[in-house]
């Protein structure tokens, strides 16, 4: 019997494979909702297990640029495509980073009619895991959106109360089981364990992963800071916010630090800003995939900066020995008050970017 991966964003991706490693089972990949071409790179290297992939089988769907009205007949052959895999590859258990997906509650229901025992299982998906999906509480998810499923797909649909908790979900892989959301918590609770990310063949698999975007991994291993920035309009429209940007990797850079830049993944320009003309400034490709960049990350004094985001939490959950600091905005909002909670019980600082300079200078001398 196989393992199921369901993977939909870069995150499902570099924990299924880092799990499917560290299981050592029979497996297969199935990536949905993926835009045409979106995925191909990472696709032909999961699918050759000289990578280092850990899949037997790596199948692909679409959907993301179905109009409302293909979507009927999309959905119909989806369906009937995901059983024939179920028919040819008997599964045990299927994993999923957000149970909501259609793919996920079909492939557990039509699974279970000739395999009872399939176990539906919950991989870490970042911010969701801990902090709930706040639009599952609205009266239009919870009643509204279930009626129509339903309607459309039959009774086996169920809206699950927050990504994670729904009723195909026997277990969870957190990386931090004890913080993970009260309607996860129900569930039984694994540990992601950071080594799983530092093992030779999930390190060789990233490799490949790193040439799709023409990376050379040096400069990630010699990268003390690496800096995530927001789109360049928006930090323009921040008083300020571009000159302490500059202070930040003029002060870091001229003592020499290596830091690595890495744009919004929707910035258009290389560079915008032009720090790649200071000394030990390197500039990554605004599309690449955070993930894909933390294994290589030194071990020892790096850091992560970047606005308040799911990045810095990602980097956390999964790197627990680089270290993660966040900069203060200058006026609080309801997305700072999302983040705050969360970064205190992860002991992520949020700090002035002075405070951001020193704390760098004082734990990497």
């Amino acid at each position: 019997m196989f393992d199921y991966y369901l993977i939909s964003t870069p995150l499902h991706m570099f924990v299924s494979s880092a799990l499917a490693l560290h299981r050592a089972r029979k497996c297969i990949a199935i990536f949905i909702d993926q835009y045409e071409g979106q995925s191909d790179c990472f696709v032909k290297n999961l699918r050759d297990k000289e990578s280092g992939s850990p899949f037997d089988k790596v199948f692909v769907f679409g959907g993301r640029e179905v109009s409302l009205l293909q979507k009927k007949a999309f959905r119909k052959q989806l369906f009937k495509e995901l059983a024939e895999i179920v028919e040819q590859y008997a599964p045990n258990y299927i994993f999923c980073g957000n149970d909501r997906r259609i793919e996920f509650q079909f492939l557990m229901h039509h699974s279970r009619k000739n395999h009872p025992q399939v176990e539906g299982v919950y991989l870490d998906e970042g911010l969701f895991s801990y902090v709930g999906r706040e639009a599952s509480k609205s009266f239009s998810d919870r009643y509204v959106d279930t009626f129509f499923k339903k309607l459309a797909y039959g009774n086996w649909w169920s809206q699950p109360p927050t990504v994670g908790a729904g009723k195909w979900i026997t277990s969870a892989y957190l990386a931090y089981p004890e913080q993970g959301h009260p309607l996860i918590q129900r569930k039984k609770m694994q540990k992601i364990d950071p080594e799983w990310f530092y093992a030779p063949h999930f390190v060789q698999l990233t490799q490949h992963w790193l040439a799709c975007f023409d990376v050379d991994q040096e400069v990630i291993e010699n990268s003390r800071v690496v800096l995530t920035l927001p789109q360049d309009r928006n930090m323009r429209l921040v008083p300020g916010y571009v000159d302490r940007v500059y202070d930040l990797v003029d002060s870091l850079s001229s003592s020499g630090y290596g830091i690595s830049v890495k744009y919004h993944p929707s910035e258009q320009q290389l560079d915008p800003l032009q720090v790649s003309s200071r000394l030990n400034v390197s500039i990554l490709p605004a599309k690449i995939p955070f993930e894909v960049l933390l294994p290589f990350m030194p071990r020892d004094n790096a850091f992560v900066i970047g606005d308040m985001s799911s990045t810095l939490i990602m980097t956390r959950l999964f790197r627990p020995d680089v270290g993660v600091l966040a900069i203060k905005p200058d006026q609080e909002n309801r997305h700072f008050k999302q983040f705050a909670d969360l970064y205190q019980k992860m002991d992520i600082p949020v700090l002035p970017m002075k405070q951001i300079i020193d704390t760098v200078m004082e734990n990497t001398q």
